[in-house]
């Protein structure tokens, strides 16, 4: 305090000094002298507690100038976007002009997985440019193995196939496979870079489903399953699973992302994951299908039956048929991504926490005015057990964007390994990576947990067996063949 006084003591002095000076004497020379002794920052002092309209009306014309700047910046920013979405959607229309295009193996890596050498090798094409993610420099594409052959699906609806045995070669085709989806899909988002498209793909049963962001009325969205039977020719989908529920674009924290939408099969059902669209308190509304695991009946279409809930938006699922267990790995909100076991789904409707309980916090809940609002609604209690929830079996802060999980194969019978991938930007937090945990045999404990960056942002995996995997990585927009060594 007695710095402070000291100095404003000193400016009024000198400014009656000054005053004083350039009144009786008329040194206006003088003053020039004394204002260019003044550093900027006693300057900006000086005027902010001396002059203050001055100040403040300097502040509002720089204010304005920095607005404009921004403003020009983004409309430039604006029609660079608008131009590569046109130049993308171009190049997806491509291809049902040409009816087939080529992959080209583009690199080859060594990786160590467990302690084995896998070699990854990955091909690109030239026409899988639609993204659904900020971070996705190219396209999201989703990937099933059908009998012999690999049907990929782009995130904006593009059908293609593929022998398994053409991953041996440096280079292969792949045909087009047209469908009526654009018969039944008719908002535009869909076919354009956003966040609205396709959220996983699967076959069963001489059936070909895929989930997305459904329209279901004006700016109201669920996530829903269209299906159809298997033709190579034509594709001629219909509704399967297409609930009426839905969530407003236009509520507050509304993202598509957080969508949920994979299937992965049990015994004769398919069990299928659902997001809450960040409406979190939807996800332990018992009424509500968002948030929840469902199980579906291939012959019921639209009927459904919750069988866990509590969840945010699940990204990869995996059921160990034999043992009845099933395997999720679930974005958390900034931190917080989990790895979660269900052994009881026959029996009981397990309840995993969201939004009340998680390791994780809300995005920009620092810097929001609002953020005790969010913490009212979800409060991200940092335990599960002591709120009589299930605790995931390994999570992590900061969050790796965890994706789909798939058997890995097992070098030890009294253990469970499971492979999956990552999203995200920042290798160092484990993203962009394949990730390797192995379980007991009771699916209790936690026993290794192993990462290895591979420089891409793994989208889905699928198991080909004989130790070999296919990736979708999106952040060039190929395929990995993952094959051991």
């Amino acid at each position: 305090m007695n710095k402070k006084k000291f100095f404003f003591f000193l400016i009024i002095l000198l400014s009656f000094y000054i005053i004083f000076n350039t009144f009786f004497f008329g040194n206006k020379k003088f003053f020039g002298e004394i204002k260019n002794l003044i550093q900027n920052e006693q300057k900006i002092i000086i005027k902010k507690y001396l002059f203050p309209y001055k100040y403040i009306s300097e502040l509002e014309i720089l204010i304005e100038l920095q607005q404009k700047e921004i403003d020009s910046k983004i409309v430039t920013l604006r029609d660079l976007r608008l131009q590569l979405n046109e130049r993308d959607k171009f190049l997806s229309n491509l291809l049902d002009i040409k009816g087939s295009s080529n992959f080209y193996q583009t690199k080859t890596n060594v990786l160590k997985l467990k302690n084995n050498e896998y070699k990854l090798i990955e091909f690109e094409q030239d026409y899988l440019k639609i993204k659904k993610h900020g971070h996705a420099k190219n396209g999201s594409v989703y990937i099933e193995k059908v009998n012999d052959n690999i049907i990929l699906l782009s995130a904006d609806g593009k059908f293609q196939y593929f022998k398994i045995e053409d991953l041996k070669n440096k280079n292969f085709s792949a045909q087009l496979i047209n469908s009526n989806i654009k018969d039944l899909i008719k908002y535009e988002k869909f076919y354009s870079n956003s966040n609205y498209g396709i959220k996983d793909l699967f076959f069963d049963n001489n059936f070909i489903y895929f989930s997305f962001n459904r329209e279901v009325k004006n700016e109201c969205f669920n996530t829903s399953i269209l299906r159809a039977n298997i033709n190579y020719q034509k594709l001629i989908f219909e509704k399967f699973f297409f609930p009426e529920e839905c969530v407003l674009s236009t509520e507050e924290w509304f993202t598509p992302h957080s969508a949920g939408g994979r299937m992965v099969k049990y015994k004769d059902k398919i069990i299928f994951s659902n997001g809450e669209y960040l409406s979190r308190h939807l996800a332990q509304d018992d009424k509500s299908i968002f948030g929840k695991i469902l199980m579906l009946d291939p012959l019921k279409p639209n009927q459904f039956k919750i069988i866990s809930k509590g969840h945010r938006n699940i990204q990869g699922l995996y059921v160990d048929q034999e043992n009845q267990v099933i395997l999720s790995t679930e974005h958390g909100p900034m931190g917080g991504d989990e790895v979660n076991v269900n052994t009881e789904f026959e029996k009981n409707i397990l309840n995993f926490g969201w939004p009340i309980s998680s390791y994780g916090e809300h995005y920009g809940y620092k810097e929001r005015i609002d953020s005790h609002k969010i913490y009212k609604i979800a409060p991200l209690y940092k335990s599960h057990s002591k709120y009589g929830f299930v605790e995931p079996i390994k999570y992590f802060v900061p969050s790796i964007g965890i994706s789909e999980i798939v058997k890995f194969h097992d070098y030890n019978s009294e253990e469970k390994t499971f492979l999956f991938g990552s999203l995200g930007n920042d290798p160092l937090e484990g993203d962009m990576s394949l990730h390797i945990i192995i379980l007991d045999k009771k699916y209790k404990t936690l026993l290794d947990h192993h990462a290895i960056n591979i420089g891409g942002r793994v989208r889905d995996i699928i198991n080909l067996g004989d130790s070999n995997y296919l990736l979708s990585l999106e952040t060039s927009s190929t395929l990995g063949f993952l094959t051991g060594l």
